[in-house]
């Protein structure tokens, strides 16, 4: 019986336009770590699926791989193993838009099979997946309207037969994005009020807040004003913490009317679950709520314990948070109108709320028009 393997690169893009750079920055690759299931994507399908370390093995049936983050430029790369017996091994990129705008090819895909994890394959067919966002004119859309849409990214597996197969040293490119985080020291951040080590430590590569009461949040070096925040984080059982967004340098968040001092705003994180906080929590406190003010649409928070992502996209008074893959709060300042008191400018903060927090893959880039 033949195995029949077709991995399709969606590019979903939105309908609005990406916003023109605010912010000076590099590439950000994402890496689908060791031992942490799928976090930063979600799966649907009938292929059922396994980690063995980095690598994950996917068994007949199919299934659909999606990141949680939209990207505007950038590509994915990841290496593919299956059965020398194996035939009809496919591999494209689709610019598919939504709504009347048509349909354009990006650009194909590439394969090469002198990637490190290719080696000693006697037994396998094995091949690097190179597949990256174009600028290239030759499409049903122009090179700059093609630009200017952000995309959703994928993974589209089917077999059918018996056989499994293997795709390992999955990276996201984010072009554009800069990290905040060097995974070893507290380079460009501060503790707020107190030195930031007095609960904040840099563990396994992983920004941790012990949770020590009465202990400094931790406040950027830098200030920002329109961006988009990306990161993993992890909570203790009942954590509680949060995203402080533009706030003045005392990270003061809270703010009811123009009598009282500047502030920016906090995007909550919370497990949202735990035992102590069913049936007791207002709607703006649930993760990716802005607190105080917009609560959120969705609770789709993770287990404590597990791996959860959030985007933060902050566009004049125009506030957006997705939370594990769905956009949960969309907000202006014509519907709420609290949004008005909030500075559009200022420093990020990650909250010590006597809980043990841990954040990853830390990165800003530009604003998107949501």
């Amino acid at each position: 019986m033949t195995l029949r393997l077709l991995l399709l690169l969606l590019a979903l893009f939105l309908f609005t336009p990406f916003s023109r750079h605010q912010l000076h920055a590099e590439d950000y690759v994402v890496k689908v770590g060791d031992g942490d299931g799928l976090a930063g994507w979600q799966y649907e399908g009938t292929s059922k699926w396994e980690r063995k370390g980095g690598t994950l093995v996917f068994s007949k049936g199919k299934g659909k791989l999606s990141f949680d983050f939209p990207i505007k430029e950038g590509g994915l790369r990841f290496v593919v193993k299956h059965p020398p017996e194996s035939q009809g091994f496919k591999g494209q990129i689709i610019a598919s838009t939504i709504g009347p705008l048509g349909l354009g090819t990006i650009t194909s895909s590439t394969t090469a099979d002198n990637h490190p994890a290719c080696e000693n394959c006697k037994e396998s067919v094995c091949y690097e997946m190179i597949l990256e966002t174009s600028k290239q004119a030759n499409s049903d859309f122009s090179s700059e309207r093609l630009d200017l849409r952000p995309a959703i990214f994928g993974i589209n597996i089917e077999i059918e037969s018996d056989h499994t197969v293997e795709i390992s040293d999955i990276r996201i490119v984010e072009k554009n994005f800069t990290s905040l985080f060097n995974g070893t020291d507290l380079t460009g951040w501060e503790g707020g009020g107190q030195p930031a080590e007095v609960c904040w430590k840099v563990e396994d590569g992983l920004l941790v807040c012990t949770g020590l009461k009465k202990g400094p949040w931790l406040r950027s070096a830098k200030q920002y004003g329109d961006f988009n925040l990306r990161f993993d984080y992890w909570l203790s059982d009942g954590g509680n913490s949060g995203i402080f967004a533009r706030v003045p340098e005392d990270g003061n968040h809270h703010r009811d009317n123009e009598q009282e001092p500047e502030a920016g705003f906090e995007i909550q994180l919370l497990d949202d679950n735990a035992e102590q906080y069913i049936g007791k929590l207002k709607d703006y406190q649930y993760t990716g709520s802005v607190y105080d003010i917009v609560g959120a649409s969705e609770h789709v928070g993770k287990p404590a314990g597990q791996w959860n992502t959030i985007e933060l996209n902050c566009k004049g008074q125009h506030i957006t948070t997705i939370h594990n893959g769905k956009k949960i709060v969309d907000a202006t300042a014509e519907v709420y109108p609290l949004l008005n008191l909030r500075k559009t400018e200022g420093y990020i903060g990650l909250q010590n709320h006597s809980s043990v927090v841990k954040f990853r893959n830390l990165r800003i880039g530009p604003a998107l028009d949501y």
